[in-house]
């Protein structure tokens, strides 16, 4: 609908009724903290450079029919640097026959980090319906409809890059040039991620690049985070459901990390990360311990590390502690995933037949097996192993879009401190990260939460997508591991 409706193009010498809105929108956030504004209008989208535009700017957007009752859902979002979104707003806004009227949208400093249900949007710090009343919307005298909208394309809004000669097949267009497509092998670098070739893991140069070395990326977007059935059958902490939980893009391992890609940074000496690490929306995270040596086979048989290389080099590491993980991770370019990411991945988004919600990463059927056996869907239930082990090599299982063993083999850290959902006052989840969020907390005796049941899991609800646990983090264990993101 933008293409055909934004009317910031020409001022036009004849005043006939026109049914449209002029949009402005606005913000009382520090500029810094803005880079683009991300509109949509219904299901079109565009964005602002507010750097070189400004705040506030204006646009029109005319109604699809000129004679019937109809209404328009408009979205802004402030993207900072990093493409993280800092603060939206949302609004359903009606046209009047024959008129031009003028609404305003905020992106207010006090909705920062404000969670709202899905038919509602953030206004003054207070949740508001999202349908505006005709009666709030100014009415714009005719003759005037055009006077405060610059021509195109100086209203900053970006109508899309132009190249010449066109991309090929295996590339997209940029307002850079032709950039790495969906289909581009990226030469060297691990995948094409939003346009550019993202590096591979630096665990995965010392080894090969062989099995457990891939990336996936995530779209990103907006979910529904928890589950009460996980939660009424024993999924810790799964409910009340978080709705409207929004994660900016990321990617995401397509494998656990892997004994020998942990070995790598063993062997380059397991430094810890010289600065917190930064996460999304401008936050940051730091070692809440040191960097310790992982436990051993000859310590506890069910731990897959030992001193020189052997043969489980392709299983999951396990036995570290969360400050070890997450040394690792930054050490290989990335950081561990929050709980946010971790369950988008695992069931937040639709993906071929499969609905977001689902019950397990593969959809709503459960998975089978049985001590001693071996594991239809994921490993669990005490399953076999191989080589002598508790776990299985990464990828043992069939891909979820090309993320393997997010359910079974080994629970896997996440980069939040645990909270129940919705209980009490002042925690993390009382509706007030919706953006990217991260819950870290104060005080003594606190836990991380893990994700993704492991091996020991003897029930179906360990396994769901929603299902949460809480662990010490200094603490070291057989049946937890990770994975990264970046």
């Amino acid at each position: 609908m933008l293409a055909a409706s934004l009317i910031a193009l020409v001022a036009s010498a004849c005043h006939s009724p026109v049914t449209q809105l002029i949009v402005v929108v606005e913000s009382d956030l520090d500029a810094s903290r803005i880079a683009r504004v991300r509109l949509e209008i219904d299901d079109e989208r565009r964005d602002v450079d507010v750097t070189a535009a400004g705040l506030p700017f204006s646009f029109g957007v005319r109604a699809r029919d000129e004679h019937a009752d109809q209404s328009v859902t408009i979205a802004a979002a402030a993207l900072d640097d990093a493409d993280a979104i800092v603060v939206g707003a949302r609004a359903i806004v009606p046209f009047v026959r024959g008129e031009t009227r003028r609404v305003v949208v905020r992106l207010e400093a006090s909705c920062v980090g404000r969670a709202c249900g899905d038919a509602m949007t953030c206004r003054a710090g207070t949740c508001v319906a999202l349908a505006i009343p005709v009666a709030e919307l100014d009415r714009v005298a005719p003759g005037d409809e055009l006077d405060d909208l610059p021509p195109f394309p100086d209203a900053g809004v970006d109508a899309g890059p132009t190249c010449t000669p066109a991309c090929t097949h295996d590339e997209t267009c940029t307002h850079e040039g032709c950039r790495c497509g969906e289909r581009a092998t990226c030469g060297e670098a691990a995948l094409c991620d939003r346009g550019e070739c993202a590096p591979w893991p630096r665990s995965c140069d010392a080894i090969g690049r062989g099995r457990g070395c891939e990336l996936v990326a995530m779209p990103g977007g907006t979910f529904a985070m928890g589950d009460e059935e996980a939660a009424s059958s024993g999924g810790t902490g799964a409910f009340p459901v978080q709705p409207g939980v929004r994660v900016s893009p990321f990617v995401i391992d397509a494998y656990e990390v892997t004994v020998a890609r942990f070995r790598a940074f063993w062997d380059a000496g397991h430094p810890a990360p010289s600065a917190p690490v930064a996460y999304p929306g401008g936050r940051s995270l730091a070692l809440d311990g040191p960097v310790v040596d992982p436990l051993d086979r000859d310590f506890e048989p069910q731990c897959n590390w030992s001193a020189t290389p052997g043969a489980l080099e392709a299983h999951p590491m396990n036995c570290v502690t969360w400050s070890t993980a997450l040394a690792f991770c930054a050490w290989d370019g990335g950081r561990l995933p929050t709980e946010a990411e971790w369950e988008f991945a695992a069931r937040g988004h639709a993906l071929g037949g499969l609905a977001p919600g689902r019950d397990f990463a593969w959809g709503d059927e459960p998975p089978d097996g049985a001590a001693g056996g071996r594991c239809d869907r994921a490993q669990a239930f005490e399953c076999a192993g191989d080589d002598d082990a508790w776990t299985r090599e990464v990828g043992a299982f069939a891909p979820v879009a090309g993320v393997f063993d997010q359910i079974g083999n080994v629970t896997e850290f996440t980069a939040d401190h645990y909270d129940f959902y919705g209980v009490g006052e002042g925690g993390c989840w009382r509706g007030t990260m919706p953006l990217d969020p991260l819950c870290r907390r104060t005080g003594e005796d606190l836990e991380v939460t893990v994700r993704g049941g492991g091996y020991p899991a003897l029930f179906v609800s360990s396994l769901m997508g929603a299902a949460r646990g809480a662990l010490e983090s200094d603490g070291a264990y057989p049946a937890i591991g990770f994975r990264c993101v970046r």
